[in-house]
């Protein structure tokens, strides 16, 4: 909560607790500032602008961490295929595929699977021109005018679903 607050010796001062997502960043936990005035008309006036000044400090503290989340993510998904790439390693070890061959290995299934979402989902249609479009030798009249609708035959849907869940079982 922000406030004017006027000292003993009737300086006026700003004082703002910080919000506990800030307090790491900034080290501490309430902002303090004199006005070095008795005048509280003038210290409204440099109250508002110090306010202002926060709200843009509380801002950019937030724009920042929006962007390590970003980061965060990607450095989580690396994190991961490195996992499922060593348990894939020391499942299949053969004694000559490296740990990067085992993460490529991961990286292939997980397209695969994705691929296959795609071509359940959207049509093999519709898959192979998007193919077609992503290498550069899709044409306009090759290109797909609407979206194909979802699979619409509930066996079809359940079929799907079930081959799905086999392959995202865990080990």
């Amino acid at each position: 909560m922000s406030g004017l607050m006027q000292h003993r010796s009737g300086i006026f001062w700003f004082r703002l607790g910080v919000p506990e997502r800030y307090r790491a960043a900034l080290g501490k936990t309430e902002i303090k500032a004199s006005f070095g005035t008795r005048d509280k008309a003038a210290a409204l006036v440099l109250h508002a602008a110090k306010q202002r000044e926060v709200r843009e400090l509380f801002a950019r503290l937030d724009a920042e961490q929006q962007a390590n989340v970003g980061a965060e993510a990607v450095r989580i998904c690396r994190s991961g295929f490195a996992e499922l790439a060593r348990r894939n390693l020391a499942r299949h070890d053969d004694g000559v595929t490296s740990l990067a061959d085992a993460e490529s290995n991961v990286i292939l299934a997980m397209w695969t699977v994705l691929a296959h979402r795609a071509r359940c989902t959207w049509g093999s249609d519709h898959a192979m021109r998007a193919e077609l479009e992503l290498f550069g030798d899709a044409t306009e009249s090759e290109r797909p005018v609407v979206a194909p609708a979802a699979i619409s035959n509930p066996d079809q849907q359940a079929a799907f679903v079930n081959r799905v869940q086999l392959l995202e079982v865990r080990p």
